[in-house]
């Protein structure tokens, strides 16, 4: 039996089971980060659509999906100005600059700002609740001040004879309207405009939060007085958009979002693909990595064959007699200890001092100089050399 086999504690199938897993897990990770901010459940006690807390408008959604209307969740510029009916809701902690931002995209577009009414705080032991602190008009009127030259006020609903207040619709012991100018009133309860129209026309501001608020709708005739406002407001039968971005939720746009939606997602994929494709070929190799050689070897024969090479490419092979002649000349000058002197003088020179029964210096260079192809540049070399090794050079 093989003994790596004994001493390893897992099977192959174990270890390919342990690998495909963590590669899972790390792709899940990947996606769970890069789509975190949409994910949020938004159960945070906040007066947005998600929320389930009193003061939250997850009752209304949920609401008008009951009664067949359809309903969209905005969360970035794009749906903000595709959106036909766009619900915004507003809380103490809504950016009046962002709230600039988003009624100048809306201009023009049916869209119903709900104003907040009440201070609230989390409730302790119950995530996602909270506790009615009090009335908080300097957040409503600041709010209000980004979006139109109105005021808010708010009173208590009259007492009748017998001590009973009126009930119009559940909006607690105090009663949120708008004041001022221009604004066209479409509904008022006590003589007080809660919902009003303003600026472009297209603009609706309902300073009464309590007619849509979650633990406002737990009166059927409040829940009846929502659904109707909106159908009026609503231009089409398209779906009805409720606003996110303006709480926190709108859709971020990061590089790991960016890679995993098209076009990128296909280049994304491929890489992927590439990246296994490679992980089997490692599975699959045989024996150590082989080293690719040299493309230029060591040695004087290398570099003499390089040389060569060059002056082959260059066409200057039928060029060299005359370097050749130089060459040979100061070699042999050199090996027999031959004076300065000018060439002419050094060539007759060289004559003499070379073997009287063969050519002299003198001819063998004018061969050299005259050879014109590779061939004859080479014989006429040949015989320099020889000539310059009778010398001793």
């Amino acid at each position: 039996m093989n003994t790596a086999a004994q001493s390893s504690p897992f099977s192959l199938r174990t270890v390919i089971i342990m690998v495909a897993a963590s590669l899972l897990a790390a792709a899940a990770f990947v996606v769970l980060l890069a789509y975190a901010p949409d994910l949020q459940s938004g159960r945070d006690g906040g007066a947005h659509p998600l929320s389930t807390a009193a003061t939250g408008y997850r009752g209304i959604v949920e609401l008008l999906d009951e009664v067949g209307t359809p309903t969209v969740m905005v969360r970035d510029e794009d749906g903000i100005v595709r959106s036909g009916l766009l619900i915004v809701t507003l809380s103490s902690t809504t950016d009046p600059n962002a709230l600039k931002d988003l009624a100048k995209l809306r201009k023009f577009k049916p869209t119903l700002y709900i104003l907040p009414k009440w201070a609230v705080m989390p409730l302790e032991g119950h995530p996602g609740w909270v506790q009615r602190l009090g009335l908080d008009t300097g957040s409503a009127q600041q709010l209000l001040s980004a979006l139109a030259p109105l005021h808010v006020e708010s009173t208590k609903p009259p007492v009748t004879k017998k001590g009973e207040k009126p009930r119009q619709f559940a909006v607690g012991n105090v009663v949120q309207w708008l004041a001022g100018s221009p604004m066209t009133p479409l509904i008022q309860r006590f003589n007080a405009p809660v919902l009003a129209s303003t600026g472009d026309g297209q603009m609706f501001i309902l300073a009464e939060p309590d007619l849509m608020a979650n633990h406002g709708l737990k009166d059927q005739r409040t829940a009846a007085l929502a659904v109707q406002i909106i159908q009026r407001l609503r231009p089409n039968d398209g779906p009805v958009a409720f606003d996110l971005t303006l709480h926190g939720f709108g859709q971020t746009r990061n590089l790991l979002k960016t890679l995993l939606v098209p076009p990128f997602l296909a280049l994304t994929l491929s890489i992927l693909a590439a990246a296994l494709l490679a992980g089997l070929h490692a599975f699959g190799r045989f024996g150590p990595a082989r080293d690719e050689p040299r493309a230029l070897p060591f040695g004087k024969a290398a570099l003499i064959d390089n040389a060569a090479g060059l002056i082959r490419r260059a066409g200057r092979g039928g060029r060299m007699g005359e370097a050749y002649v130089a060459l040979t000349r100061d070699a042999a000058a050199a090996a027999i200890h031959a004076p300065p002197l000018a060439e002419p003088e050094l060539d007759a020179l060289l004559d003499r001092a070379g073997p009287a029964d063969r050519a002299g210096f003198t001819q063998l260079a004018a061969d050299a100089r005259d050879a014109k192809t590779p061939t004859t540049v080479a014989d006429a070399a040949r015989a320099l050399y020889h000539w310059r090794r009778s010398l001793g050079a």
